[in-house]
């Protein structure tokens, strides 16, 4: 699958800034599943300093700089990408597995996640399957609520209240993971949605998207999103991965004076070319 992907984030302040930094994780990168064709940033009004960088995980970074006053900051990150996972299969390539056996800011084991994960994982089952049940469990168990929690909610109220975004169902299933001792990592990306039958697909309706890797000896990274109850496949593109969303936060920085601020953030996902492999399952 081909991809054209276009990520917008403004924000409009009520006065002027005199100066903002700003690190954004936007710039897609490669895998043994994905190919990135091209990718460009564009900023308004233009920056007067960037740099790159690349984190422990191996994910992309730039840092803008605007030293002039504006009202406005506008960043733009669009891509190309080509998408070929022929399988459930992951990326084979380990920093390490302790980041993603442990306790991180979002995402904290416990034995209550232990207990909730555990009937997943029969006794002599395949580990594959468990990590398939989980999937099914945690979509029929907790709802898609974007009203009902908010970026810093803990994953215990979460998995308390049983609502919330996929930001929420990605952290639960690491803690149930790595409560169980099998290593996962959370994935950042965006995920190509089809409009209504007869409908237009409306520009900027798609948002980022997160799912939850998890390591299986001989199989590699194993990539499922338990927000839709999918095994991830070619309509879900990667951009970063990590312990949590705090290693891979889109956008980040500060800002000097600029009053109250107003977000506006507008994802557009479009389809380049037809199916070259089997699409996306659902595994329910």
């Amino acid at each position: 699958m081909k991809y054209h992907v276009v990520h917008s984030t403004e924000y409009e302040y009520t006065t002027p800034a005199a100066l903002s930094l700003n690190e954004v994780c936007l710039q897609a990168r490669e895998t043994p599943f994905q190919t990135v064709a091209a990718h460009s940033f564009e900023t308004l009004p233009r920056s007067d300093y960037h740099r790159d960088r690349v984190d422990f995980f191996g994910n992309l970074w730039r840092l803008y700089a605007f030293e002039k006053p504006h009202r406005k900051l506008r960043i733009v990150s669009t891509h190309e990408i080509e998408v070929f996972r022929l399988d459930s299969r992951g990326d084979d390539v380990l920093v390490g597995f302790e980041p993603f056996l442990q306790a991180s800011p979002f995402v904290r084991p416990s034995r209550v996640f232990a207990d909730y994960g555990r009937p997943s994982f029969s006794p002599g089952g395949s580990r594959l399957d468990g990590l398939i049940d989980l999937t099914q469990r945690l979509f029929h168990d907790f709802v898609y609520d974007p009203e009902a929690t908010e970026i810093g909610t803990p994953i215990e109220e979460f998995f308390a209240k049983r609502r919330g975004v996929c930001q929420d169902f990605s952290h639960l299933m690491l803690a149930v993971l790595r409560s169980l001792g099998i290593p996962a990592r959370y994935v950042s990306g965006y995920l190509n949605t089809l409009p209504p039958p007869g409908k237009e697909k409306v520009l900027g309706a798609d948002a980022s998207h997160a799912w939850v890797a998890a390591w299986l000896p001989g199989l590699g990274w194993v990539d499922l999103d338990p927000t839709n109850g999918l095994v991830v496949g070619n309509d879900h593109l990667t951009v970063a991965w990590g312990r949590d969303y705090g290693d891979v936060t889109p956008l980040k920085g500060v800002v000097l004076g600029g009053g109250t601020q107003k977000l506006t953030v507008e994802v557009t996902v479009r389809l380049q070319s037809p199916t070259i492999t089997s699409p996306t399952r659902n595994i329910l």
